[in-house]
């Protein structure tokens, strides 16, 4: 909110009002005091102070009186130097030598805050225990709410993979992902079909370029998906295999 990132950037928002009356202080440390405080965590200290931070999350929740809780589940590439433990080179296309961790992030999407993060190396892929990651969250969710409040889920193309349609539906969740377009789900066919493309001329007007007279709409394209992968929305098996 204030615009800083990283610690050292303390330097030049330390002195800033929102930031102090959020921290109940009168003068910020310096950044060398705080990399030595970050430091003196261990792992109990983390978890205690991750479950603090989600507990002020579903205070919001409840405080804003939410219908349902949609989370983003995604993966953030951080750079690193070169003396960092646990750095990888990994999935960063525009910094291939560079050392990195890859977390992947739960952001409830209504208020834009953090469930949960999992720090790890560069090298590991963000699909990795994807199942395992997501069950941390629901379990949390559950435990606060209950069933009360209805769960959805969002996730890029690289979590698009039979094994977690499997475990979302055997979670009960509503969930969207962005299908890639593999050849053997056979949906660039269906996605962009050329008698849909046609030109259209406006009186008056030179003939403008083509457009598309009527796309498939999101419930014919998840449709598409879900015959292709052999999932259906409310079953709770595992998909056949399609080759």
């Amino acid at each position: 909110m204030i615009g800083g990132l990283r610690v050292t950037h303390l330097v030049f928002v330390g002195t800033d009002p929102v930031l102090l009356r959020f921290a109940g202080l009168h003068l910020t440390p310096s950044d060398r005091t705080v990399v030595a405080w970050l430091k003196a965590f261990t792992p109990q200290m983390l978890e205690k102070l991750s479950e603090l931070i989600r507990e002020l999350v579903y205070d919001q929740v409840e405080r804003c009186g939410l219908s349902r809780l949609t989370i983003d589940r995604d993966g953030t590439v951080l750079r690193t130097g070169t003396k960092v433990d646990g750095a990888e080179r990994g999935f960063n296309p525009h910094h291939l030598k560079d050392l990195s961790y890859y977390p992947p992030t739960a952001h409830l999407t209504q208020h834009g805050q953090i469930l949960r993060v999992w720090n790890r190396p560069g090298n590991v892929h963000d699909s990795h225990n994807a199942a395992g990651f997501l069950g941390g969250v629901f379990e949390d969710l559950r435990g606060r709410f209950g069933h009360r409040l209805p769960v959805e889920l969002r996730m890029d193309a690289a979590f698009f993979h039979p094994e977690i349609f499997s475990f979302l539906d055997g979670e009960r969740v509503e969930y969207a992902l962005k299908a890639p377009m593999w050849k053997w789900l056979g949906l660039r066919s269906k996605a962009t079909p050329a008698e849909v493309y046609r030109r259209r001329k406006l009186a008056g007007t030179r003939q403008s370029p083509q457009v598309p007279a009527a796309l498939p709409c999101r419930c014919q394209s998840a449709c598409a998906i879900r015959k292709a992968t052999g999932n259906s929305r409310h079953g709770t098996g595992a998909p056949s295999s399609v080759g």
